[in-house]
């Protein structure tokens, strides 16, 4: 029986997805502590939680949860990605002169977002010059879209911005058949395109950017993806994976 590994802090999200794996029968452990039980290194587990809380888990049993590389978006096709993007050290990219949008390329160390100039990141103190960025022109997403994958199918999605902002209304997240279709076709075939460098099962955002088309956004890992208006038991099925043991 497959056990569901939750973080101690309770979310709407983790709720459903609690929810969803108890429907299918599986067992659900919410941990009440950072402190991981060591019964658990006897169980057939996986987890939906943050990256740190996660870390923490592979580290006290010993896994290594799917994680998509930090290079990936620059393996895509540049059709794929309708935007220059590099990838650097953070020490670098301070001493960009121009406007970009900047984020960090594995855990959230600071605030990915559009910085007037490398000047404007974060300082040694605050997040080491080793770690690193990707730096992408600057583009604006119409729409922004987030599916759930296993070996290359969606098997559920949503829009979840619109321009920036929220697209949740009154608890739905509306979008037309035909941009759904649109959004979930660039999503599968970057999977097909770079299928030898992802795990099984990955998140893959797609949207639209204004005067230039389709494109992909990035990739996340499965486990640690907010849900949005995606159907909760459709994402337990990507959830059904098999941790690396580590060696």
């Amino acid at each position: 029986m497959k056990t569901l590994i939750l973080p101690p802090k309770y979310s709407e999200e983790s709720n459903r997805m609690r929810k969803a794996a108890l429907t299918a029968g599986w067992k659900v452990e919410r941990l009440t502590s950072w402190r991981v039980p060591d019964y658990l290194r006897d169980h057939d587990v996986t987890i939906y939680a943050e990256p740190l809380f996660a870390a923490r888990i592979e580290d006290a049993l010993n896994l290594r949860f799917p994680t998509p590389p930090e290079d990936w978006l620059l393996r895509l096709p540049p059709e794929m990605v309708q935007r220059d993007i590099r990838a650097m050290s953070l020490a670098q990219a301070r001493q960009l002169p121009e406007r970009g949008f900047i984020k960090p390329a594995d855990f959230k160390t600071f605030k990915a977002g559009v910085y007037p100039s490398g000047a404007a990141l974060p300082d040694e103190e605050k997040v080491s010059g080793t770690e690193p960025v990707l730096v992408a022109e600057v583009v604006h997403w119409e729409s922004e879209f987030r599916f759930f994958l296993r070996a290359g199918v969606a098997r559920t999605g949503s829009v979840y911005f619109r321009n920036g902002i929220t697209a949740e209304e009154a608890g739905e997240w509306n979008c037309t058949a035909e941009e759904y279709r649109a959004a979930k076709s660039i999503a599968e075939s970057a999977y097909a395109a770079t299928a030898e460098h992802l795990p099984d099962c990955v998140v893959i955002d797609t949207g639209y950017i204004r005067g230039k088309g389709w494109a992909v956004i990035e990739a996340n890992p499965i486990w640690g993806s907010g849900l949005y208006g995606s159907d909760p038991a459709r994402v337990l099925e990507t959830l059904d994976f098999v941790p690396e043991r580590r060696k």
